[in-house]
């Protein structure tokens, strides 16, 4: 078996994509292959993949029909096409395609009414039956009366196969289980364990009884990073509904093997870990679940070819099981595409293409059907996509740290500071080293200032000589005034380092700047041709949107005859950079989250955990990490900490890493702690995940622990809820550790050096390919119990510690971070409009623009985290009707899309798509539809790794089905007549935007302030 190749899966090699123009006669004439399914699976990255490499032949046009035209029109105004690749999603209205095709005649590419199969597994499993398919050993428990299908696929199964699928199928006479260990089914016996599936092909709720006592292990479709979960009290099986019951299989190797289909001949097959392993799921950057090609054998390549013809699906997924060296199918999935392989992609575009070619003489024959007017055109246009208008938050970034210095005006030592201010009322910020050493400068004239706090100006001292000259540095200088005579009350000096574009931000900025390309060529061929990108001053926010117009452009470039248009890239501080219009009500605020975080305080926001507070979780935090702090202070004495990881990104290295972690220890573990330390502690934890996983899981393991790890279980305090012992060997593909010689990192004296464990390095930081070889440790025997010579690695307590840590600081994240622009409702409606209203009127008037343009447009805004939650609550707040109430962590990348619960945003991004329609009348119709990505985000201590530390940005999804265009845009603009009491919003924030040091200070004036002493 091969991770990199599939290349022997094929006995021919297939003819390149690139050879397709040659066998078309006609250049002018394109071959339209229409995508009627959701949009969420029409416009996939696999699907976007495929498609591009069709239209990039400029042979084919495919016309994407989109939710709003398969949902809301007439099947005699969707668009007339030659070819139909259509499948069911949920939500689909399959009948609505059928009827389409049977008024069109579109040759598809999948048979529609045949896939009404896969919706009864009873019905599947007949016709595996008929075609000699081999299935595991099952029998049926009939509550329903049987399967029930269209009389027209009843009879085309029945002409082919001779089966009659409606046929009644009674309930069972006697139904009993027999002391734990076996099901009598009108006296068909069926010996534990055994797997129990619904009869619905769209429930994957199963469940495995073990028998002996031991419980059952429940299956369903993967959350977050489980697809199952073990349940000691699982023992009866269910009482209502329809049931198949199949003998439980020990497969080989403990793997599930998932075959796709390319017609007949064609096959690509993936091998992944089985759920009844240990449910969790190890993912790839990209989110998907880690899989490894495979070659199959000549008897599985007929088990496809059997599937593919007797269920009419050219494209089609199922799964098979090996064991003992024969293979066994247990579910077939009908349209399914394989995810992250440009090889597949490949052969899939040829195969689609010579499917297409060779189907096209039949289309300009005489139609048999009577009907004349089958390819006549709508009676009006169909709805296409007429502008694009996204707002992104950057790409990833290294974590952010401040320290705040304030001083009153009345305190000794202030009077050099504040002549910085040189009179101003406004923030000022200091970028540069020469404006930076001001600041410098007036600290060592402050000590030298009788009864000046010498302690806190020498804390300042050395943060600014030890961060001078590093990427990211900056001070703010912050007045405050008294409300009752508007004299200066204090100046707050904020140093600030890290938040730093990083090598991952350039791989998801190219990598979504790729994806939009494609989607667009695809959805419209025109809008590409009127781009503007507007940008913050942020230098990540600019790298960020650099990196995106770059990579827009040459995706472009690649897919064109000719050289694509200049992007304009268009500053735009007042609209996209921080202001300080909201800092009165978010200062209110986060007085407000400091007393939440108190004990017995109460829960006015949403919180997941019904038996603990806030403040319990925050003892649970500071209590790791006071151990966590005497964990990492040992190893540093015992171990070469230079030795743990070889390479460093991002400009970090050992001390840096000690120097931010022994600031987070001191900001929870020693005073009171800030709301906004969470969000640091998240942030770290986060990134030290992806980018310095050897370190991170090195330097926290105890040594204590060393000898005998452990097995996460449910009675343990520090185990993840639901999860289960992690049972593959150090022999496994799937293993999460890596064997590791531990000598080098002792320091030299040490007399008895302690090794270090394997398991206290992950190896999902490094990941190999597949050997055929390497197989897994029993997870458990069949009656569920786990064997001593078999279990295989576990967790340490150490790795145990820090998924507890993990776990722990997002929940308090989840909490905090969206509350920060507001609590209640007035809060979230003030500190939103005071942010975004004036990003937002700029957002209306691009959907007015969106309706008189000719082509189409698109209008890209790339900002930071406050804007994406601050718009993402005006839009909330908003009259217009939520898809999703809550919405998950924005993360980096963020550009719209809705989910459960408030996140961080990272390479999230809102996205207003404008639909257009004209009748026959030329008279045009516009809907828009907004929807929410929550950016690049996912459990990263489970996520297997490469060089480039990149985690994939997530889909969007629906936030605001299709509304009329006016009736969003009335919307938007309507909060209210007292709107006129926010005046800071409905201006361009003058007043309210920071001033620059290069605007205030002249060289002359740098020339003549003082450089500072030198620390000794």
């Amino acid at each position: 078996m091969s991770s990199c190749s599939d290349e022997k899966i094929e006995t021919k090699a297939p003819v390149l994509i690139e050879t397709l123009p040659e066998l078309v006669e006609d250049d002018n004439q394109l071959i339209k292959i229409g995508i009627a399914a959701m949009d969420r699976k029409a416009r996939s990255k696999p699907m976007r993949n495929i498609l591009s490499r069709l239209v990039a032949t400029n042979k084919f046009e495919c016309i994407i029909f989109g939710d709003k035209v398969i949902l809301d029109e007439d099947v005699e105004n969707w668009p007339v096409c030659d070819f139909l690749i259509s499948f069911f999603s949920t939500g689909f209205p399959m009948d609505k395609a059928i009827r389409y095709v049977n008024l069109r005649n579109p040759i598809p590419i999948n048979d529609l009414p045949l896939q009404k199969l896969f919706w009864d597994r009873r019905l599947v499993l007949a016709i595996l039956d008929k075609i000699e398919v081999p299935t595991p050993k099952r029998c049926e428990l009939n509550r329903d009366g049987g399967p029930k299908v269209d009389k027209e696929v009843a009879s085309e199964i029945e002409r082919r196969f001779g089966l009659k699928l409606n046929a009644p199928r009674p309930p069972p006479k006697s139904f009993q289980v027999q002391n734990d260990s076996a099901l009598l089914i009108d006296g068909i016996r069926m010996e534990k364990p055994f797997v129990e599936k619904p009869v619905s092909g769209e429930d994957h709720n199963i469940n495995i009884y073990f028998g002996g006592g031991n419980g059952g292990r429940k299956l369903f479709r993967k959350i977050a990073n489980q697809s199952s979960i073990l349940d000691p009290e699982l023992s009866d099986p269910r009482t209502e509904g329809s049931f198949i019951y199949e003998q439980f299989m020990k497969t080989d190797n403990y793997e599930d093997i998932k075959i796709y289909t390319l017609g007949p001949d064609i096959v690509h097959a993936e091998t992944r870990k089985s759920p009844v392993v240990d449910g969790i799921v190890k993912r790839n950057l990209d989110g998907k679940e880690i899989r490894y090609v495979v070659e199959l054998t000549p008897e599985e390549r007929e088990i496809a070819r059997k599937i593919s013809t007797a269920f009419s699906q050219t494209v089609c997924g199922f799964d098979i099981l090996r064991v003992k060296g024969k293979s066994y199918v247990i579910d077939v999935n009908g349209w399914s595409f394989v995810k992250g392989n440009d090889s597949y992609y490949d052969k899939c575009a040829d195969t689609l293409a010579k499917f297409c070619l060779k189907a096209m003489p039949s289309l300009t024959l005489p139609s048999p059907n009577p009907r004349q007017d089958s390819k006549q055109k709508p009676t009006v246009s169909s709805w296409k996509l007429k502008a694009m208008i996204c707002v992104f938050r950057h790409a990833d970034r290294t974590p952010k740290n401040k320290l705040k210095f304030n001083f009153t005006a009345d305190e000794p030592g202030s009077q050099p500071f504040i002549k910085l201010l040189q009179g101003r009322k406004d923030e000022i910020i200091l970028r540069t080293s020469d404006h930076l050493q001001l600041i410098a400068s007036a600290t060592d004239e402050a000590i030298t200032i009788d009864n000046s706090d010498q302690s806190k100006l020498e804390r300042l001292k050395l943060i600014l000589s030890s961060k001078m000259g590093k990427q990211g540095l900056k001070a703010q200088l912050k007045p405050s005034f008294k409300t009752e005579d508007g004299s200066l009350e204090k100046i707050t000096i904020v140093i600030k380092w890290g938040g730093e574009f990083t090598h991952a931000a350039r791989y998801q900025s190219r990598d979504i700047a790729e994806n939009f390309a494609k989607d667009l060529r695809v959805m419209s061929k025109t809008m590409l041709d009127d781009v503007t990108i507007f940008t913050s001053s942020e230098g990540r926010v600019v790298a960020t949107a650099e990196i995106f117009s770059a990579g827009l452009r040459e995706a472009c470039k690649a897919h064109s005859k000719t050289e694509p248009k200049t992007i304009p890239l268009v500053t735009r501080k007042d609209l996209l950079d921080d202001s300080n219009a909201a800092k009165e009500p978010m200062d209110r605020v986060k007085k407000r989250l400091k007393v939440l975080l108190r004990h017995n305080q109460g829960i006015e926001v949403d919180w997941p955990i019904a038996d603990k507070e806030p403040f319990d979780v925050v003892q649970e935090v500071i209590a790791i990490l006071k151990e966590q702090r005497d964990v990492m202070h040992m190893n540093w004495e015992k171990i070469d900490v230079e030795q743990i990881q070889s390479r460093w990104c991002c400009g970090e290295c050992p001390v840096l890493f000690k120097e931010r972690w022994d600031k987070l220890f001191s900001d929870w573990c020693d005073g009171a702690l800030d709301p906004s330390r969470v969000c640091e502690l998240y942030d770290s934890l986060k990134y030290d995940s992806l980018h310095n996983r050897t370190f991170l899981e090195t330097i926290f393991s105890n040594s204590s622990t060393w000898p005998s790890p452990v097995c996460s279980d449910a009675s343990s305090p520090l185990a993840m809820p639901g999860s289960a012992p992690s049972m593959m060997s150090s022999g496994s593909s799937f293993s999460s550790h890596q064997h590791f010689n531990p000598i080098g990192l002792i320091r030299s004296g040490d007399s008895s050096p302690t090794p270090i464990p394997t398991s206290a390095v992950s190896l999902a930081h490094h990941h190999h390919p597949r050997q055929a070889s390497l197989k897994y440790s029993n997870p458990q025997s069949p009656d569920g119990t786990i064997k001593d010579d078999d279990a295989g690695w576990c967790e340490t307590e150490s790795l145990q510690r820090l998924r507890k840590l993990y776990k722990d600081a997002k929940l308090l994240f989840d909490l905090i971070a969206p509350q920060e622009y507001g609590i209640d409702q007035s809060e979230k409606r003030e500190i939103a409009l005071l942010t975004s209203l004036p990003l937002l009127q700029k957002i209306v008037n691009d959907l007015n623009a969106a309706k008189e343009s000719q082509g189409g447009l698109a209008r890209f805004y790339f900002t930071k985290e406050s804007h994406m939650h601050t718009l993402v609550n005006l839009i909330k707040l908003s009259k217009l009707k939520l898809a999703h109430r809550d919405v998950m962590e924005l993360d980096y990348m963020v550009n719209s899309t809705a989910e459960r619960k408030a996140r961080m945003l990272t390479d999230c991004y809102l996205c207003f798509e404008v639909y257009e329609r004209i009748s026959e009348v030329e008279k045009s119709e516009h809907s828009v539809r907004i929807s929410l990505s929550e950016g690049a985000h996912g459990i990263p201590l489970d996520t297997s790794l490469d060089a480039k530390h990149a985690l994939q940005v997530i889909p969007r999804k629906q936030l605001i089905p299709h509304k009329d265009l006016d009736e969003v845009i009335a919307s938007l603009e309507d909060w209210g007549e007292n709107l006129f009491e926010l005046k800071k919003s409905t201006t361009p924030y003058d007043g309210f935007l920071p001033l620059e040091g290069e605007d205030i200070f002249s060289k002359e004036s740098l020339k003549l302030s003082p450089q500072p002493q030198t620390s000794s």
